[in-house]
């Protein structure tokens, strides 16, 4: 397996936090993201780009209205896609 620990989570406009997110559950020993963005309309990617260079974040485009499946949908995704690149996938 490429991970042992992944975090999978869907956002929109949540720039301001990302960075800040991303470095604290890295302290915690989670070694891989994967990030659904839901329609965002600030700066996420400017963020986003050096984690998604180092390999260390997978992002994706859910571009789907929301609704309450709209997150469940995101996460039934990534187990499929990715369920075995992780030993361990939290869904946050």
């Amino acid at each position: 397996m490429k991970y042992y620990l992944s975090i999978c989570a869907i956002f929109r406009n949540e720039s301001e936090y990302l960075r800040e997110w991303i470095e604290f559950h890295r302290l915690f020993g989670v070694n891989h993201f994967y990030l659904y963005n839901n329609r965002s309309e600030d700066d996420y990617l400017s963020i986003l780009k050096k984690y998604i260079d180092q390999e260390i974040v997978t992002l994706l485009d859910w571009p789907h209205i929301w609704r309450r499946e709209t997150q469940s949908s995101a996460y039934k995704d990534c187990l499929d896609r990715y369920r075995h690149e992780s030993r361990w996938i939290a869904f946050i």
